[in-house]
């Protein structure tokens, strides 16, 4: 949408920076999206409408030219064939395990670093290898075609870095050296046109206004908050991911985290997606801010090992000599190319084949649902495997564990990963399988075997000593088509017996911790609660206990306003029993008989499970 003022401004940037729209949608929704100035006495605003249909727009400004112009713009439905335009911005999910699109779909976070992928570093117009028109959108195209989801990278415009002031073909990010006074709208326009290109190409775009250190005291805020302003209003309609700054609690060039703090949660406050947004760390110093409302998920620093591909939850980050710092040449006037035999340019750097390896890694995990995973410490206890950063790592999909997934690092000295795997379902049948991140390729170990009665299984020799590999476990009959909704959830009971026996014992994964009734209340009417905190659809309920004691039981659900009876039945084993679907924020298990004595309680399980027996 384009606007003109009434009036000239002589600083245009800082005269007029109160441009809002306000969209309102045939079914009443209201979101604002703030306008940006564009050159001359041209202001733009840019929105990418949430639902289908007519929308209604009123803009608020100082200058009269601006303000309470209204109008319509209609929405139609998206026909083509990418996810990002399917399913909407990026957001945490429910749980702030992953991230997930707009719609619930979790979203498989692969990104390829280009610190200076707004940069002259990166040329946008020229390329010095023959396969690519562009040096810009042939390493763009080259990991679309890899499978990468996300290209992240800063505007560099509130620095003057290492020499290399902000600037590409459109000119300096400023003017006349007027930082954040005097802006050029001719490099925004040639953000413009590097922007549109990622989003045709379905790529998830993750900005940081640049590196920390340029804020060092308060001074310095209102500049940072106007400029997030400004390409929040450029760049908030498509979709992007707000990093807000890199390394901004590098405490020892200056950088003031609090304050790049307050200009995070300025950006959340007015971006009307509320997508997800986070601050880069340096390295591996302290993660803070996390309690924050806007702090939406971690971006961790740290070596670039596949220990932590396992290890995260959502996704990883790759960035490669040559091409995190754009080097057009091997003798680029940049000390982040390298020198001599360290340097790299960008197509050889794009070649490599660790890029094609974090393909291979990101296609093995979401070949299942990998979002369920959480790391899982008792799920594989190694008799013969190092205790450091050579470590192997383990994921499960909770207690119930019908996927296990275990990551062993490449031993330099030959050594062999020892381990046996434990609670295992003792009537499962299960698969095991070897992947190569090498090259991408499976063999089987085993398929149709059943674990010890004790669910063990012992972890047998890898196909090589000198190679890294992967172990894949999944259960192939009776499995659950949910994770375990109960795991890790808060709980609540009628009664602890005392302070190690309590209710968060059966939601911990950890077979060797129960909990039990307190004496002095009895058996009769105790019960476990177990709280979602949003709406979960569930249909079988589980709980391993001592003795099978349990001789009457009642499944309740909360639904907002009292409990409902879900089921109710006489015995509950570690099988479960399964019911017609329910939706409910919480869940009670009411136990209403006993044979002998008060259960003792292991593991409640909840799913919303439909049997694939095979």
């Amino acid at each position: 949408m384009y606007l003109s003022t009434e009036f000239y401004c002589p600083t245009p940037y800082i005269d007029v920076d109160d441009l809002d729209a306000t969209f309102i949608s045939s079914t009443g929704i209201s979101m604002t999206m703030s306008g940006f100035w564009d050159g001359g006495q041209t202001w733009k605003i840019r929105f990418a409408p949430m639902l289908d249909g007519i929308w209604t727009y009123t803009t608020k400004a100082n200058d009269s030219g601006l303000n309470n112009q209204t109008g319509f713009i209609t929405c139609i439905p998206y026909t083509g064939t990418l996810s990002i335009y399917q399913h909407g911005f990026i957001k945490p999910s429910a749980n702030n395990r992953y991230l997930t699109y707009a719609d619930g779909k979790p979203f498989y976070w692969l990104g390829d670093t280009h610190w200076s992928g707004f940069n002259i570093a990166e040329r946008f117009n020229e390329s010095n290898d023959v396969r690519f028109t562009s040096m810009f959108q042939g390493m763009i195209d080259r990991r679309v075609e890899q499978g990468f989801t996300v290209w992240k990278a800063e505007t560099f415009a509130n620095n003057n870095e290492q020499g290399n002031p902000a600037r590409n073909e459109g000119g300096p990010a400023w003017n006349n050296g007027k930082f954040f006074i005097d802006l050029n709208p001719s490099f925004w326009q040639n953000i413009d046109q590097r922007i549109e290109y990622l989003a045709s190409k379905g790529m998830a775009i993750s900005i940081a206004q640049g590196i920390g250190r340029s804020m060092k005291n308060a001074s310095a805020e209102s500049d940072h908050k106007r400029l997030a302003r400004y390409i929040l209003a450029r760049y908030g309609a498509y979709l992007t991911v707000w990093i807000t700054t890199q390394e901004y609690n590098d405490v020892h060039s200056g950088a003031c985290g609090q304050y790049w703090a307050n200009v995070a949660a300025y950006v959340y406050d007015l971006d009307p997606y509320k997508r997800a947004n986070i601050m880069h760390n340096a390295y591996t110093n302290p993660i803070v801010y996390h309690d924050q409302l806007w702090y939406g998920f971690v971006t961790l620093q740290q070596s670039h090992k596949r220990q932590s591909q396992i290890a995260v939850t959502f996704g990883f980050t790759y960035g490669t000599q040559g091409i995190w710092w754009g080097c057009y040449t091997t003798i680029d006037k940049n000390y982040n190319c390298g020198n001599g035999s360290d340097a790299r340019a960008w197509n050889t750097a794009i070649d490599f084949p660790v890029g094609e390896q974090m393909s291979m890694m990101a296609r093995f995990w979401t070949s299942f649902e990998w979002w369920v995973l959480a790391p899982d410490g008792n799920a594989i206890i190694w008799s013969s495997a190092p205790n450091n950063t050579q470590k192997p790592y383990q994921k499960t999909d909770g207690n119930n564990r019908t996927l296990v997934i275990a990551y062993l690092p490449l031993q330099l000295n030959g050594t062999v990963y020892n381990g046996t795997v434990r609670n295992l379902s003792p009537t499962g049948v299960y698969t095991a399988q070897w992947f190569n991140p090498r090259n991408g390729t499976y063999s089987t170990i085993d398929k149709g075997w059943i674990p010890s009665k004790a669910g063990l299984w012992n972890i047998p020799a890898q196909p090589t000593s000198t190679d890294d590999w992967v172990l894949k476990i999944q259960r192939i009959n009776g499995s659950n088509t949910s994770p375990n909704f109960a795991f890790g959830m808060r709980t609540r009971s009628s009664s602890n017996r005392n302070i190690n026996q309590t209710s968060n014992k059966v939601v911990d994964g950890d077979m060797r911790t129960n909990w039990q009734v307190n004496d002095a209340q009895g058996f009769n009417n105790s019960w476990l609660a177990v709280d979602f905190r949003v709406n979960t659809t569930f249909n079988k309920v589980c709980i391993i206990e001592y003795g099978l004691r349990t001789a009457g039981y009642r499944i309740e659900y909360w639904n907002g306003n009292y409990w409902l009876v879900a089921n109710m039945g006489f015995t509950i084993n570690r099988e479960g029993v399964t019911f017609t679907a329910v939706t409910g924020s919480q869940m009670r298990i009411i136990f209403t008989s006993e044979i002998g004595q008060s259960p003792i309680v292991y593991e409640l399980e909840i799913y919303d499970s439909i049997s694939i027996d095979t």
